[in-house]
């Protein structure tokens, strides 16, 4: 795994929040900003 990928991982768990997705409607319903992001690279993947 390359350094990039290791420091990335290591800033989520350091940082104690895995998804910050909540069961109902708000601002993180759609999870945190790290999720968002990788949802936001999948989309524009396919």
């Amino acid at each position: 795994m390359e350094q990039k990928k290791k420091n990335a991982v290591l800033e989520v768990i350091n940082s104690g929040i895995l998804s910050k997705f909540v069961g109902a409607w708000g601002e993180n319903f759609n999870g945190g900003p790290k999720v968002r992001l990788f949802e936001e690279a999948c989309e524009k993947k396919v």
